[in-house]
């Protein structure tokens, strides 16, 4: 009896197996492929495995969801500025607006509590830049802004947080008189919310003569112990110097 051998071959695959994703789903189709290959994929988010294999490669995917939002309003600046030192001009401009109602600008001094202080009417549906103004008559020395659009459907939407601080209001309307002076020179301030004010009087040259902490809107200096000419009144706040008025003693 002839034995009849019979060879038998096992072919080991090695399988790797990876996941992928594109990062950002897309509303138009195209490509998402990697180094073990490519897919096309239609509208949506496709998530593939590739299977990596001696012989060749394959690859599984799915199509996930994809849900457009659109945006009510494209904000392209919004932006503060001061204006005659005591007022703050609030300046936004859109570069389109769909179904966008009105604008309320709110303020606050501490960034945490905000309050309206304006509202402006949007222009509803546009694709064209749209500039937006409102002043803030009463500003405080620190203030922040912040924008919240409504859509005509009541949703809202907040802009970013900006700071804007003022010259201290104490040294919006100060005054030193009489000026040229004799005996005495007054220094009047509109108001006193700061603790930390002073005035310094030197000479031409830097030379300090008296310095005293301003505790009152009205403070009185006695300049007849003063030689004749000029010298500076320099108003501090703190470190910072604010103002300087050359005086004139006679």
């Amino acid at each position: 009896m002839l034995a009849k051998i019979v060879t038998l071959s096992i072919l080991m695959l090695t399988l790797v197996v990876k996941t992928n994703a594109q990062s950002i789903p897309l509303s138009a189709g195209g490509n998402a492929s990697n180094s073990n290959g490519s897919v096309s994929y239609s509208v949506g988010e496709f998530v593939y495995n590739s299977y990596a294999t001696t012989t060749g490669i394959v690859i599984q995917g799915v199509q996930q969801a994809y849900t457009a939002l659109d945006l009510p309003v494209t904000l392209l600046t919004f932006s503060a500025s001061i204006q005659d030192n005591s007022k703050v001009l609030i300046n936004w401009i859109t570069v389109s607006e769909t179904n966008n109602d009105y604008f309320i600008v709110e303020s606050s001094n501490d960034g945490i509590s905000f309050k309206k202080i304006g509202k402006i009417d949007a222009k509803g549906t546009i694709s064209t830049s749209e500039t937006y103004q409102l002043v803030d008559v009463n500003p405080a020395s620190v203030n922040y802004y912040r924008l919240v659009q409504v859509d005509k459907d009541g949703k809202t939407t907040y802009s970013e947080v900006i700071k804007i601080s003022l010259p201290n209001k104490d040294f919006a309307s100060v005054n030193a008189y009489p000026n040229p002076t004799t005996t005495q020179l007054n220094l009047q301030l509109k108001s006193l919310t700061s603790t930390n004010i002073s005035y310094n009087l030197l000479t031409l040259d830097g030379k300090l003569i008296h310095t005293e902490r301003i505790t009152g809107i009205s403070t009185s200096i006695k300049t007849s112990n003063l030689a004749n000419g000029l010298y500076l009144l320099q108003i501090q706040d703190g470190n910072k110097t604010i103002k300087t008025f050359r005086i004139i003693k006679n």
